[in-house]
């Protein structure tokens, strides 16, 4: 089993990584010719991580040896807000100055939170009389890497600062982690212990639409400051996590970043 997930975990990393390389291929031979090309770091904010919209299986033998698997669905979980870091590379071209293209990529910590979560069985089993059941659940480890292509149009200079906006499909990588406890039931009736597992590991990737408005400021003619905003939303695949298994969830961030670009 932990060959096969491995061979899962690395396709799904090789098939991003595949589209980053040939897309950072094709941005030098666009044009023969670059009006400017650009490489920069920039750090931030992201203050709006939400996960939405959770299918899974769920393994009501969780914390036992035999699996007892049933469709579920969760209410909306809640992340935590993250310190960001990223790098980028872009360039405007000779024909049109004010367009251009961009590849970044972002690393982010969103941590899961411990909180209460409503759990529905989507097939009718009953757990305790109900098929809809809450849990407390403990926290976990939430690793975002997001690599984005970025159309972007600039507009005119006022003095020495330049606006620009963007849009572009974003990938996305999720690793999950926390120890082999996840929840207790506090509803329909309180349970005093967590349950204890091994599942406490996930992967996961997804594709989505992101967006940016930004503010670039000249030092001189090669350094300038960026004050952005970034906004994304798509959707995420998960191998498991905790007693979940075949996760499917929407999800949506917003973030400030500012950085330093230098211009070739």
């Amino acid at each position: 089993k932990d060959r096969f997930t491995n061979i899962y975990r690395l396709t799904h990393f090789n098939f991003v990584l595949l589209i980053s390389t040939v897309l950072l291929g094709i941005l030098p031979s666009l044009s023969p010719s670059h009006a400017e090309t650009y490489l920069g770091l920039y750090g931030g904010y992201e203050f709006d991580p939400k996960p939405t919209n959770l299918t899974a299986i769920e393994n009501m033998g969780y914390s036992s040896p035999t699996p007892d698997l049933h469709p579920a669905t969760s209410s909306d979980l809640q992340l935590k807000q993250s310190m960001v870091g990223g790098i980028k590379l872009g360039g405007f071209f000779e024909a049109e100055p004010n367009i251009g293209f961009e590849l970044s990529t972002m690393y982010s910590r969103p941590d899961y939170k411990q909180q209460n979560v409503s759990i529905s069985l989507t097939d009718g089993y009953k757990v305790i009389g109900t098929s809809t059941f809450v849990e407390d659940q403990l926290p976990g480890d939430f690793q975002l890497i997001s690599s984005q292509a970025t159309v972007i149009y600039r507009f005119l200079q006022f003095n020495k600062i330049r606006p620009y906006m963007g849009i572009g499909p974003v990938a996305y990588i999720v690793i999950l982690h926390a120890d082999g406890r996840s929840g207790k039931m506090v509803s329909p009736i309180v349970i005093p212990t967590y349950n204890n597992g091994t599942l406490g590991d996930g992967f996961g990737t997804g594709f989505g639409i992101a967006g940016k408005v930004g503010l670039e400021y000249l030092l001189d003619d090669k350094w300038s400051l960026d004050f952005e905003y970034q906004t994304s939303k798509g959707s995420i695949s998960i191998d498991h996590f905790r007693s979940f298994s075949d996760i499917k969830v929407d999800f949506s961030d917003q973030i400030l970043t500012t950085g330093l670009r230098y211009r070739f």
